[in-house]
């Protein structure tokens, strides 16, 4: 498809476009969130657990 409209012209925006956009727009932060979320709940692998406590000790070992 070629494009013609000069170069960072936006195509012009409808109500239409407007609902998509936000319906777009919520579906992704929902999916977002729940990422985070099931990241949130994983455990700190004790590896890394140990690496914290090592560094809020300030050991150096």
């Amino acid at each position: 498809m070629i494009d013609n409209r000069p170069k960072g012209a936006r195509p012009r925006e409808t109500a239409e476009t407007r609902r998509e956009t936000t319906a777009r727009s919520a579906v992704l932060g929902r999916e977002l969130r729940n990422m985070y979320r099931d990241i949130a709940q994983e455990p700190i692998p004790p590896e890394f657990r140990r690496l914290l406590q090592q560094l809020g000790n300030g050991d150096e070992s």
